[in-house]
């Protein structure tokens, strides 16, 4: 519920700014925010899929050897190395499902901006357990067209998310990639086909490995291309923020105090 309000309270503000915008971002982000249309009924079947999976989730206690190579909270001391070398820890799928994925009115938008851009590669840098990355991948397959690639640090979250992706007949719409961003993203990025249409940054959540992956990202997007930053009301994320949507080929940034919006353009048509 408080995230709902924040959502909300957020939105209308951001609703007040889109009077600046040039009118196609207007009228594209008005329909992406205000989802003022009726959900179609194949997409409540898909959503509601994904939301009692996640709360199958919330009640599994099972142990989970988990590996973080985050920044953990908003508020923990973070230390290079441990980013580096990652931290291992045991939580029950239950507490990793409670922290580390969006909750449905996040996820949910991240399902509209898709469903509305229709973007054909996707790329998404911290599945955890797989919510987030089904909801983008239904919003693909509503769609009837598109692929993401989903990036995970930690095997033993990664390879629940593959079951997970199985389990709701989704995987032929996800490509899962396993292992530290660092060393997996530039590997990934140059064995791309195609450019990406749209870009989640999701996990680590420090503003020297954002700058990072989105200077490496930027030069596979396509003109046109969308990217999304997790988490940029951090203090550890508030420079990332600031210099990405700074920077020239950022059209339109959209802060909505947990996820920010860039739409890129790097070029003329």
């Amino acid at each position: 519920m408080l995230d709902q309000m924040t959502y909300h309270f957020v939105l209308r503000g951001q609703l007040n700014r889109l009077k600046h915008f040039p009118l196609g971002k207007k009228e594209l982000l008005t329909s992406i925010l205000k989802n003022k249309e009726r959900p179609l009924a194949e997409e409540v079947q898909w959503l509601d899929k994904i939301e009692n999976l996640r709360k199958s989730l919330v009640n599994d206690f099972r142990p989970l050897n988990v590996i973080d190579y985050g920044a953990g909270s908003p508020w923990s001391r973070t230390l290079k190395n441990l980013t580096n070398n990652g931290k291992k820890q045991t939580r029950s799928v239950s507490e990793v499902c409670q922290i580390a994925s969006k909750t449905p009115v996040w996820a949910h938008l991240l399902f509209r901006i898709i469903r509305v851009l229709k973007p054909k590669l996707c790329l998404e840098l911290g599945t955890s357990l797989g919510i987030s990355a089904l909801y983008q991948a239904a919003a693909l397959e509503m769609n009837q067209a598109g692929l993401l690639i989903t990036l995970e640090g930690s095997p033993p979250q990664a390879l629940l998310a593959r079951n997970h992706f199985i389990q709701l007949q989704l995987a032929h719409r996800i490509r899962s990639e396993i292992g530290k961003f660092q060393e997996q993203l530039p590997s990934v990025l140059s064995s791309l086909k195609s450019q990406i249409d749209y870009a989640f940054i999701d996990g680590h959540h420090l503003s020297e490995a954002a700058l990072n992956y989105f200077q490496q990202i930027l030069p596979y997007l396509s003109n046109r291309a969308v990217i999304i930053l997790d988490d940029i009301s951090w203090l550890k994320m508030k420079k990332a923020w600031r210099v990405i949507s700074g920077h020239p080929a950022v059209t339109t940034p959209v802060d909505l105090f947990h996820l920010g919006i860039c739409f890129i353009q790097k070029g003329k048509d």
